[in-house]
C-alpha cells in the first residue's frame, strides 16, 4: 500500500496523452487495479473520464468566440487590422476560458477517487513504464488534505518522472524533494577542472615552422658558398694550371663573392 500523503504530480498533456481513449486507458489501469492501488470504482471512473473531450476545451472555446467575434465584425462593417486584432484577443479569451474549464473537470475528477493514495502510485508506475517522460505543459501538485484537495502549481512545468525507489521523484515528510540531495551530490563538479586547449591547423604551421628556423635561408647560403670553395680549391691543388687559368679562376671566386654578398644583402634587407 502507498503511504498516506502522497502528492501527485498532474500534468494535463501526460495525462491526456497517455489516457487518450477508452481500451488504452483500461489496459494500463488494469494491472494496477490487480495491484490494488486502483478501487473498481476509481477504475471505473478514470475510465470513463480520462478520455473525455475535455482535452478539447480550450481549442474550442476558443473556436467558438473568434467565430461569435467575426459574425459580430461583419454586422459592423470592421476594417481587416481592427477585425485581426479582435479576433486574437476573443480566441485567446475563449482559449482561457475553455483552459479553465478543463482543470476544474479534473479537480472534481481527483476530488471523487475512493483511493487518491493508490491512483497516485499508480499514475507513478504508468510514467516509468511508458518511459518516464513528462513533457512541458501545466503541471498541477496535487494531495488530499482534510478530506478535500491541496493544489498548487508545479514551476518546473515538466520534467522526468520515476516512482519514488526506482530513482525518480518522490516526496519526503517536508514536501520537497526527497531525490533533490542526491542529484546534487552525484553531479561533478566540472567548474574547477581546466579545459585542454585545442591544437588547432595554425598551431601545427607555426611548431612545424619553429623546428625549421635553424635550416634558414641564411644557412643555406652560407652552406653553398663553402661547398663551392672547398671544390675550387680541390681542383685548384690536384692539377697545375697556367698562370691565365689561375687569373681567371680568381676572378670567377671573386665575383662568386660579389653576387654572395649581394645576395646577402638582398636576403637581409628582404627579412
Amino acid at each position: 500500500m502507498p503511504p498516506p500523503g502522497r502528492e501527485l504530480k498532474y500534468n494535463l498533456v501526460w495525462i491526456e496523452g497517455t489516457f487518450k481513449s477508452r481500451p488504452n486507458t483500461e489496459l494500463l489501469l488494469a494491472p494496477e487495479r490487480e495491484e490494488g492501488n486502483v478501487t473498481t470504482n476509481d477504475y471505473e471512473l478514470a475510465t470513463r473520464f480520462l478520455p473525455g473531450p475535455h482535452r478539447y476545451y480550450p481549442r474550442g472555446y476558443g473556436a467558438i468566440a473568434t467565430g461569435v467575434t467575426f459574425l459580430y465584425a461583419r454586422s459592423r462593417r470592421w476594417s481587416t487590422p481592427r477585425l485581426v486584432v479582435v479576433g486574437a484577443a476573443a480566441y485567446t479569451l475563449g482559449f482561457s476560458i475553455g483552459q479553465a474549464a478543463r482543470l476544474r473537470l479534473h479537480l472534481r475528477f481527483l476530488s471523487r477517487l475512493e483511493n487518491f493514495d493508490g491512483f497516485s502510485a499508480a499514475i507513478d508506475n504508468i510514467n516509468v513504464k511508458t518511459g518516464g517522460i513528462m513533457p512541458r505543459g501545466p503541471t498541477l501538485v496535487v494531495s488530499r488534505k482534510n478530506g478535500g484537495l491541496g493544489v498548487r502549481p508545479d514551476i518546473t512545468g515538466g520534467e522526468a518522472m520515476q516512482s519514488p525507489g526506482e530513482g525518480g521523484f518522490g516526496v519526503d515528510d517536508t514536501g520537497g524533494d526527497s531525490n533533490a540531495q542526491d542529484r546534487v551530490a552525484t553531479t561533478p563538479d566540472t567548474s574547477s577542472v581546466p579545459s585542454k586547449p585545442t591544437k588547432t591547423r595554425w598551431d601545427e604551421i607555426r611548431i612545424a615552422n619553429a623546428q625549421s628556423a635553424s635550416q634558414s635561408s641564411w644557412e643555406l647560403i652560407r652552406q653553398k658558398n663553402e661547398r663551392a670553395s672547398m671544390q675550387n680549391n680541390k681542383t685548384a691543388g690536384s692539377s697545375p694550371q697556367p698562370e691565365g687559368s689561375l687569373e681567371n679562376a680568381d676572378a670567377e671566386r671573386r665575383a662568386e663573392q660579389a653576387r654572395f654578398d649581394a645576395m646577402l644583402e638582398a636576403e637581409r634587407k628582404a627579412g
